[in-house]
C-alpha cells in the first residue's frame, strides 16, 4: 500500500512540475527531511544503483526468459492497467517513471501537526529535470482532462501547486499538492504533510525523523550489523500506528489496535531493514532490527525468546522438505502471560476468565479432566519446530505442516493428550507402529457421517467418492462410514469434490506433534533413514555454515528454505487463478491486508497469472537461503538470505509435461 502510494504520488509530482533550473548541490538524505512524526518511511538509496544490482540476479533473469515473455508482456500490461484504474488516471504508466530519479526516492507516513496522516513522496531530480519535463505536459493535460482544478499556495516560502480531483466514494475532493526546491521534488495527498517536509529543508530544525530515538536505535543496530554494505532499500515502521492508519475507518480493527496497545505491545516501538541485492553468492541479503526496550508488560512477554547454540535439526526431520524452523521460546513463560490476553478476548475485559476456563477443564465432570498448566504445559519444554512441505497436485490445502514442542516427560504428556481427547467424537484414534496420531475429522468427514447417518437430510451416492477416507483399526480405532459427494464441495461437472485434510496430533519422540495433514505425521513417525535427514543434508549444511558466518552463533530463531519448492504452492495457484482461495501461509497474510469480503462472495485475483510457464521454468532459477534471530537487550536482530542458484540455465525453454 505505501509502496503504491508512493510511486502514486511521484507520478502526479512528475506531471505537474514546470521547468526546472540548473543542476544544484546534493540532496540531504530524506529521513533528514522527514520529520520525527513519520509512521513508516522506505528509501530506495539510489534508483539507479537499485536496478543495476536487480539486472544481476537470477530472478531478473527469470523474468527475461524467452519461456516468460508472454506471461511478461501480459503481467506488464495489466499492472499499467490497474495502475491507472486504481489511480484516478493520473495519465503515467509505471514506464513513464523510469529515469526520473537521480538519487533518492522515499516515501513515508507523516502525521502532521494538525493530527492528519498523510502520504508523502520525496525524489532527488537533480540532473533530470528534462525528463521530468517531459512527463509534464502528457500528464498535466490528462488531469485537466479529468477534471481536476489546480491552484497554487505559498508555504514556507515554497510554491505550491494543487490539484483537486472529485474522488469516489467521498464527500470532499481528493487533493494531491506538490514542491520542488532545492533539488527535492515532493508531493503529498496532504497539504499539512508537505509542510512539515519544507520546514525541515534548510536543515535548522532538529526534529526530524533521523533524530528520532526509535529510528536512531533500529538504522544504528543495522548499520552495525552490516559493516560497510550499504542498503539497497532500507525501511523503517513504527508497527501499531501503521496498523491504526491502515484501520483508521473499521473499527473492529481499531479495537484490535487497543488491544494490543492494553497487553503491552506497543514495546515494539519501531521495525526497520536493510534489503541488499546481488551480494556476492547471494540473490538478496537482508537484515531486520526489532526495538522493543524492556520492561515488557503483561501479554507482551509471552515473546521471551532465549538465545542458545542451534542443535542439530531432531532425526525425524527429512530432508525434502520446503522450510524448517526452529524457535526457542520459554513455552510455560507465554501460557502464563497469555492470560491476560484470553481475559480481554473473551471475558471482555474482565479479569480471571482464563484461571477460571482452566478450572472448568479440570473439575467439569463431564470435561476432559486435566489440569492444562500442570498435566499439558508443565510437561514442555523450551524449543519448537515447523516442518513444511506441500503434496501433489497442488490444490489450495496442498501446504503442509508439523509442529513440534519439545516435551520433557513423553509418558506423563501423551496421557494427558489422550485423556482429553478420547472422548471427543470428532476424533480419531489410530494406531501407527509404535505410535497413537489422534486424527481430528475435517469438515468434510464430520458432515459425511451425519449424512449416512441421517440420509433424509441430502440424497447421496453411496457409491461416490468424497467421504472418510478407509481409517486402518487399531486398539480404540473407530471404523469410518462410507458417504458420497457432499453438496457445496463439487468443481466442474465431472470432477471429484473437493476434501479438506484431516489434522493430527501425537505424543513421541520426545515432542508433541500437531500437524495439518494426518499423512505428513505419519510420514515422520514413520522414521527417517540416516542419509534421508536433514541434518546430514548438504545444502542444509551450506546455508547453516553461511549463517554462522553472518553471526549465528546464539540464536532464539533459526530457518531453513528451499525457495525452489516454496513458492511452488503461490506460483501453480496464481497461474490457475485460485491464490486468493488458498490455506497457504502466504495467501493468509495477503488476505489480512485486503479489505474483507461480503459474507458468501469468493474473493477474485488481482491479477491473472494464466500466461505463466510451468513451474519447472521457475524453479531453476531459485536457490536455498536461510534466516536467524537473535534476541537482544532491546529488541532482535533478524539476518537472511537467498543463495544465486548454481549453475541455472543461461536461456530456458518449455519442459515437457511430467
Amino acid at each position: 500500500m505505501l509502496i503504491r502510494s508512493t510511486l502514486s504520488l511521484s507520478a502526479v509530482a512528475l506531471s505537474v512540475l514546470g521547468g526546472f533550473g540548473t543542476a544544484v548541490a546534493a540532496v540531504p538524505p530524506g529521513d533528514t527531511l522527514f520529520p520525527n512524526s513519520t509512521r513508516a518511511f522506505v528509501s530506495v538509496v539510489n534508483v539507479a544503483k537499485l536496478v543495476e544490482n536487480w539486472e544481476k540476479t537470477q530472478l531478473y533473469q527469470l523474468f527475461e526468459d524467452p519461456v516468460m515473455k508472454p506471461f511478461t508482456e501480459d503481467l506488464r500490461r495489466q499492472l499499467d492497467e490497474k495502475w491507472l484504474e486504481n489511480h484516478e488516471k493520473i495519465g503515467l504508466s509505471i514506464d513513464d517513471l523510469q529515469g526520473i530519479a537521480s538519487g533518492e526516492l522515499s516515501g513515508g507516513l507523516v502525521t502532521a501537526a494538525s493530527g492528519k496522516t498523510s502520504v508523502v513522496v520525496l525524489v532527488d531530480v537533480t540532473g533530470h529535470e528534462e525528463k521530468a519535463n517531459e512527463a509534464l505536459k502528457k500528464a498535466d493535460e490528462n488531469l485537466i482532462k479529468e477534471g481536476a482544478k489546480k491552484t497554487h499556495k505559498d508555504l514556507v516560502g515554497t510554491r505550491l501547486t494543487i490539484y483537486s480531483l472529485a474522488a469516489k466514494d467521498r464527500t470532499e475532493p481528493r487533493q494531491i499538492a506538490y514542491f520542488m526546491a532545492d533539488g527535492v521534488l515532493g508531493a503529498s495527498d496532504g497539504i499539512d504533510a508537505l509542510g512539515e517536509i519544507l520546514a525541515r529543508i534548510d536543515g535548522k530544525h532538529k526534529d526530524t525523523l533521523s533524530s528520532s530515538g526509535p529510528y536512531q536505535a533500529v538504522m544504528n543496530r543495522l548499520a552495525a550489523a552490516a559493516g560497510t554494505l550499504a542498503p539497497d532499500v532500507r525501511w523503517y515502521i513504527e508497527p501499531l500506528a501503521l496498523v491504526e492508519f491502515r484501520a483508521a475507518n473499521d473499527e473492529k480493527k481499531l479495537k484490535n489496535v487497543k488491544m494490543l496497545r492494553n497487553q503491552g505491545f506497543g514495546a515494539v516501538q519501531a521495525v526497520g531493514g536493510y534489503v541488499n541485492l546481488s551480494v556476492g553468492e547471494y540473490e538478496v541479503l537482508h537484515r531486520t532490527a526489532v526495538y522493543a526496550p524492556k520492561p515488557w508488560e503483561k501479554a507482551m512477554n509471552m515473546l521471551a525468546l532465549p538465545n542458545a547454540t542451534p542443535p542439530a535439526p531432531p532425526e525425524w526431520v527429512p530432508r525434502d522438505l520446503v522450510t524448517y524452523t526452529s524457535v526457542n521460546w520459554e513455552i510455560k513463560t507465554a501460557f502464563e502471560k497469555f492470560s491476560t490476553l484470553f481475559d480481554e478476548l473473551f471475558g471482555e475485559g474482565s479479569e480471571g476468565v482464563f484461571e477460571e476456563t482452566i478450572e472448568s477443564v479440570r473439575d467439569d465432570p463431564n470435561g476432559p479432566g486435566i489440569d492444562i498448566r500442570k498435566d499439558l504445559v508443565g510437561h514442555l519444554g523450551n524449543r519448537a519446530v515447523v516442518v513444511t512441505d506441500y503434496k501433489l497436485p497442488i490444490t489450495t490445502s496442498s501446504e503442509r505442516f508439523v509442529f513440534a514442542a519439545e516435551t520433557i516427560n513423553e509418558p506423563a504428556l501423551a496421557a494427558a493428550v489422550q485423556k482429553s481427547l478420547e472422548t471427543d467424537p470428532n476424533v480419531i484414534k489410530r494406531v501407527f507402529g509404535d505410535h497413537i496420531i489422534w486424527e481430528m475429522k475435517s469438515e468434510e468427514d464430520a458432515l459425511a457421517e451425519v449424512v449416512v447417518e441421517h440420509p433424509d437430510i441430502v440424497n447421496v451416492s453411496t457409491g461416490g467418492s468424497g467421504g472418510s477416507a478407509a481409517l486402518g483399526g487399531g486398539d480404540g480405532g473407530k471404523e469410518s462410514k462410507p458417504a458420497g459427494k457432499l453438496p457445496g464441495r463439487l468443481g466442474e461437472e465431472g470432477e471429484a469434490p473437493v476434501k479438506l485434510p484431516n489434522s493430527a496430533v501425537a505424543v513421541a519422540k520426545g515432542h508433541l506433534f500437531v500437524s495439518s495433514h494426518v499423512d505428513f505425521l505419519e510420514k515422520i513417525l514413520g522414521g527417517i533413514a540416516e542419509h534421508e535427514r536433514l541434518e546430514n543434508d548438504v545444502d542444509f549444511q551450506r546455508v547453516n555454515e553461511e549463517l554462522k558466518k553472518l553471526g549465528a552463533t546464539e540464536v532464539c530463531v533459526r530457518n531453513y528454505t528451499r525457495a525452489d519448492e516454496q513458492f511452488r504452492i503461490t506460483y501453480d495457484l496464481f497461474k490457475t487463478g485460485k491464490l486468493p482461495e488458498s490455506e497457504t501461509v502466504f495467501a493468509q497474510i495477503i488476505r489480512s491486508t485486503q479489505e474483507e469480503q461480503p459474507e458468501g462472495t469468493a474473493r477474485k485475483p488481482k491479477l491473472d497469472g494464466s500466461k505463466l510457464p510451468d513451474y519447472q521454468v521457475a524453479r531453476r532459477y531459485l536457490g536455498i537461503g536461510g534466516t536467524y534471530a537473535a534476541t537482544e537487550e532491546n529488541g532482535w536482530l533478524v539476518v537472511g538470505f537467498l543463495f544465486r542458484k548454481d549453475n541455472p540455465p543461461v536461456v530456458a525453454s518449455q519442459p515437457k509435461a511430467e
